[in-house]
């Protein structure tokens, strides 16, 4: 649906002047996802690695398989895109992907970047055989195999990992044996992760980075060219039957606010979710997951609108990862539910509109989850920690679709006027 910009007339003197406006469509509209795994490597976790491995290709699958690239440098370029992209919205996801581990001694090191097995780090939705560099990197790398596989004498080299992961595939794509001693820390540190990760990744990291009590990064560990794109949405997906850990945070606490402020500094849109433990008809989480560490990670889950489906059924047996993949895979399509706003607004300033000039209503606060985290009907709401305006319910617009925040900025005039 074509966007147009909504008409507003101030009884003022000057009457652009005064207000601001974010989510672009050129914002909006970007078909950009950084998708970061974090895959929790302690003992416990071989079979449902496994199996996220040989269901990969579901996710593939709901994002399309189209290999060409659509440059838009020019107008010609954009709207060629554009057409394109409206009429098949799945095919065009401009997705990347990394994994790292939950263990907090690998600091947000990206699988595949290890000199012994020198592989691509960041793969890419036009790479041939992306469903076999990301089964590489989570199984040579990010897997813990407590127990040895099983055997397929039937397996010659450069076969397909199919159903079942097999010794024999283990060392022809990740060398013999090697494969076995990546068993990691039982102190689950997923949050950390993704910010010694995104450390890594972007050219002018927070000083927090570098705080020698937490990590030992450095500025030379720095590689811009990585996994997260300026205007691309940052996806972390945690894969864990744990929660969270994270040495930045007391393990009484549930609301991360630490990290929320740390996240912040890198004004970087991002949308959480969590293939995690799950809770019984009493709420208590199953399978000996502790509560405030889980509740942690939900918290971003729930406050970015992000993904949660559960790790294991009720008996504690890996659930199969087809399913989850592919509601994964329908989540990329409709990113676009937060603004982060240029300027700090002022009270009761804030309108939000549709393409066809509808207003879109501020949401209802109805509670407060378990994690923390409001609880709104549909329409919009304001962040103030994060200076985001968020959108909830009906009010989410769909991939290709833009939503136009105006606002009235207390810092004075706006960078960008909105006619």
């Amino acid at each position: 649906m074509r966007r147009v910009l909504p008409l507003l007339v101030l009884a003022s003197c000057n009457r652009y002047a005064m207000f601001n406006v974010t989510g672009f469509q050129q914002e909006s509209f970007s078909p950009k996802a950084d998708i970061l795994f974090v895959i929790d490597n302690s003992d416990s976790m071989q079979e449902e690695a496994s199996g996220l491995a040989t269901s990969f290709a579901a996710f593939i699958a709901t994002l399309g398989q189209e290999q060409a690239d659509f440059p838009t440098d020019g107008l010609s370029d954009a709207v060629t895109f554009y057409a394109a992209s409206t009429d098949g919205k799945g095919d065009f996801v401009n997705y990347q992907l990394g994994i790292v581990t939950t263990d907090g001694g690998d600091e947000g090191v990206l699988a595949g970047t290890i000199p012994s097995q020198p592989r691509s780090g960041v793969l890419t939705r036009f790479d041939a055989e992306i469903d076999k560099g990301f089964s590489q990197n989570l199984l040579c790398d990010s897997t813990c195999f407590l127990q040895t596989p099983p055997n397929d004498l039937s397996f010659d080299c450069g076969d397909p990992l199919g159903n079942d992961v097999s010794v024999q595939w283990l060392d022809c794509e990740c060398g013999a044996g090697s494969w076995r001693n990546n068993c990691g820390s039982a102190q689950e540190e997923p949050i950390e992760a993704v910010f010694m990760a995104m450390c890594r990744a972007v050219p002018n990291p927070p000083v927090a980075c570098f705080d020698p009590e937490y990590s030992s990064f450095t500025e030379q560990q720095v590689d811009p060219t990585g996994l997260i794109r300026p205007d691309a949405t940052f996806i972390p997906v945690i894969v864990s039957d744990e929660g969270d850990d994270s040495r930045r945070m007391e393990t009484s606490e549930i609301v991360p606010d630490v990290y929320k402020r740390l996240f912040a500094q890198f004004d970087q849109r991002m949308v959480w979710s969590y293939i995690g433990p799950d809770r019984d008809d009493d709420g208590d989480y199953r399978c000996g997951a502790g509560q405030n560490g889980t509740l942690r990670v939900q918290h971003f889950v729930e406050s970015t609108g992000g993904l949660y489906t559960p790790i294991n059924n009720a008996q504690c047996e890996s659930r199969d990862f087809d399913e989850t993949l592919a509601e994964l895979g329908e989540l990329l399509k409709s990113l676009n539910r937060s603004f982060r706003l240029k300027s700090i607004p002022q009270d009761g300033s804030i309108a939000v509109y549709t393409s066809d000039g509808g207003a879109v209503r501020p949401a209802d606060l109805v509670g407060t989850s378990d994690a923390g985290v409001p609880i709104y009907e549909d329409g919009w709401s304001y962040d103030r920690p994060t200076n985001t305006v968020l959108l909830h319910g009906d009010a989410i617009p769909a991939f290709d679709e833009t939503i136009q925040v105006f606002y009235l900025p207390i810092d004075g005039n706006p960078r960008d006027l909105p006619f």
